[in-house]
């Protein structure tokens, strides 16, 4: 047993047996995803769609000067927050830089279909080979959506790295911006370089490119300073991310990286210059069957400091070395000679990368070689305040054992190697076992009978608590029940059930306060998240839905009961196949109210009712008549919204007579049909509101209930 005190979200410590921690890693919520089209700008002077700027969006013709009058129309443009839209179709573009300043702000890049480039390198005879995509200048710039920016490089690939081209996506000079919920498969070489910015975040990204495709790093960060990388999953023939000079204050967490070469602060110094990294922190990440994990490499030849660096929360599955630092790193590998450069007569003075005040604490795993900690630093400029604390690594091989080297490292205690062999799971997944055909009917029966299935996992009374990195498969009932809970977060979980699974919500919330549920992917058969009663104060983002019945806020007031929910932000989510996507629903007999909910910045993928709120809900279904009591929905907003509706009703507001919707607001919704050549229509009953560039629309009554 050890005693572990570990910060995915936990603040306290334990005990555990070791191996049953290994089985913990780190999971996050994404999945590549396409999306229905986008084909019009539907009017809204706000978005500047590149179909309406001469697209032939076949994936053959160069689109490259449509998508340049679509970015200057957008960026000349003095609306706030313009949006240019890549909608889900194919589209082939040459080497083109969006460039800045812009008028507005705020200037969002929204890509839904695919974007490829050039596929061999003959076809980029006569085109600038060193780079591809480029934002330059844009201050505010927000590039989201998730679609796929495909750089076809297995050409460059099988020819001489010196001939590559160069990246798939660059931000040159972008602060205040940020990179979200985008793929990136093949490039030639790096995916993504972040330079010269300030205040940049990267969430939700997919990177994907061969094990084999060299110098693919994913994510390459330059002269840029107060980043965030989170919530992204990385595969590359290189670097997963990498860190290079002129860096400072970067947050990395929740990474999945492999396959790679692990995640570098480096390589640094080549060219003799002076480097300059420090407060670079990394944490809660996963490495499987990566050549590092976590690395620091620095050229003999340079000067300047690495310092301030932390690593923790890390998981090693077969990594090659979990934990390096090359103090040394030299072509060709292994000739380095300790060099000191002679101020004759005096004295000698040191070279080298000064690495200081670095923390490794908190990772666990295996090591595919015998060397599981090697810091392989200078003799001339050693590593100082290098602090390990909770390390347990052992061998990827069965009755082998791994060692540590430290080469002129200082400052070392409490690092542990564990030469224990034992096999450990890969997954930290709570599954309840598929039943046997006559048990699946049995469980309906009890279902349809109102009888209480088992519920995966309830959290009753837990405050200033969390639930991250799990997987849920196949519950009876609901997966995740959190009750009377105050302050409490759910981060990066994956819940799977059959579509025809009855009743097995994802997420459940009941007389609790205080919430957030994010960066998670959720398919059921029932609602993917659902807010009961006595609920206020909810954050939901980053969701990924499907299938399920959507995000539901009810249903509410069943039994007559006086209902209280308020405060529920439900934002960045997509629906794919759904039943609902969001939805309010409300018992006729209850009492009450619901208000104060936003939901905002949502796509929807052929989903049945994109938004919808029944305010008569009652059983049997179509069976309620108009009564006095009613639960009052009020100050509802629902904006920014895009994408298909598999039935003719896109927009269904189906309020109570009675007690009426008032305070509804939309604004910036784009809805169409799923199915070609069909209309999509909006019904309001008895909703009161305002509404702004609703397609379809109008639909709110203006006066005041």
């Amino acid at each position: 047993m050890y005693s572990i005190c570990i910060l995915l979200g936990l603040s306290a410590c334990f005990k555990v047996n070791f191996m049953d921690f290994l089985a913990l890693i780190f999971f996050v919520g994404l999945a590549s995803s396409r999306f229905s089209s986008l084909n019009t700008a539907l009017g809204n002077e706000n978005y500047f769609n590149v179909i309406d700027y001469g697209t032939r969006s076949e994936g053959v013709t160069d689109d490259s000067q449509a998508f340049l009058k679509a970015w200057d129309a957008a960026c000349s443009s003095a609306v706030e927050n313009p949006r240019v839209i890549i909608p889900q179709k194919t589209f082939f573009v040459n080497p083109i830089k969006f460039r800045g300043p812009c008028k507005a702000t705020k200037i969002t890049f929204t890509i839904l279909g695919t974007i490829i480039a050039p596929n061999w390198p003959i076809a980029w005879d006569g085109l600038d080979s060193s780079q591809w995509l480029a934002f330059d200048n844009v201050n505010g710039l927000n590039v989201d959506g998730f679609g796929t920016i495909d750089g076809q490089g297995k050409g460059w690939w099988d020819q001489s790295c010196r001939y590559h081209s160069q990246l798939a996506l660059k931000f040159l000079s972008c602060n205040g911006s940020s990179l979200s919920n985008t793929n990136f498969i093949n490039s030639p070489q790096t995916h993504v370089l972040i330079k010269g910015c300030n205040e940049f975040e990267v969430n939700n990204v997919v990177i994907e490119s061969p094990r084999n495709s060299p110098n693919t790093d994913g994510i390459h960060i330059h002269s840029s300073h107060n980043l965030q990388i989170t919530n992204s999953k990385i595969g590359s023939g290189d670097d997963c991310i990498s860190i290079g000079d002129y860096v400072s204050n970067v947050e990395i967490s929740n990474i999945m990286c492999g396959p790679g070469h692990g995640i570098s602060i480096g390589s640094l110094g080549r060219g003799g210059n002076y480097v300059k990294v420090e407060k670079i922190h990394i944490s809660n990440a996963q490495f499987e069957g990566t050549t590092n994990g976590a690395r620091i490499k620095t050229w003999q030849v340079g000067k300047g400091y690495v310092r301030n660096v932390t690593f923790e929360n890390l998981i090693f599955m077969s990594v090659k070395n979990p934990i390096i630092i090359d103090q040394n790193y030299c072509v060709p590998r292994g000739s380095c000679k300790q060099r000191f450069l002679t101020i004759f007569p005096y004295c000698v003075k040191e070279t080298g990368v000064r690495i200081s005040d670095v923390t490794y604490k908190n990772m666990y795993g295996t090591s595919s070689t015998k060397i599981a900690i090697n810091l392989n630093c200078s003799q001339s400029v050693p590593c100082s305040g290098i602090f390990m604390q909770s390390i347990q690594l052992e061998s990827a091989h069965a009755g082998k054992q791994v060692t540590a080297n430290c080469r002129s490292a200082f400052e070392t205690p409490n690092a542990k190697i564990i030469r224990t062999i034992s096999d450990w799971k890969k997954k930290n997944t709570i599954q309840t076992l598929r039943p046997s055909k006559a048990e699946e009917q049995k469980r309906r029966q009890i279902i349809r009978e109102n009888k209480v299935a088992s519920t995966a996992l309830k959290f009753l009374s837990c405050n200033g608590s969390s639930l991250s990195n799990t997987n849920f498969i196949n519950s009876p009932q609901t997966h995740v029940l959190i009750k009377g809970c105050n302050e409490f977060e759910v981060n990066n979980v994956v819940i799977e059930s059959p579509r025809n699974s009855p009743n097995t919500d994802g997420i459940h919330i009941h007389s609790s306060h205080n919430l957030q549920i994010t960066n998670s992917k959720i398919g059921s058969g029932d609602d993917c998240i659902s807010i009961g009663d006595y609920v206020s104060n909810v954050e939901i983002s980053n969701i990924m839905c499907g299938p399920g019945h959507g995000i539901s806020i009810g249903s509410l007031g069943r039994g007559g009961n006086y209902v209280k929910v308020e405060k529920i932000h439900i934002s960045n989510a997509q629906f794919e196949g759904t039943t609902n996507g969001a939805r309010i629903k409300t018992w006729q007999v209850g009492k009450g109210y619901v208000r104060n909910v936003t939901f905002e910045n949502l796509i929807f993928m052929s989903v049945k009712n994109p938004i919808i709120i029944d305010q008569n809900y009652c059983v049997p279904r179509g069976s309620c008549k108009q009564q006095e009591t009613g639960v009052r929905i009020s100050d509802v907003t629902y904006k920014n919204m895009y994408g298909t509706s598999s039935t003719k009703i896109a927009i269904n507001l189906n309020c109570s007579q009675s007690v009426p919707c008032s305070g509804i607001f939309m604004q910036s919704i784009q809805l169409e049909s799923a199915h070609v050549g069909k209309q999509v229509t909006a019904n309001c009953s008895s909703a009161f509101g305002e509404e702004e560039n609703v397609s379809p629309g109008p639909c709110l009554l203006k006066t005041t209930p």
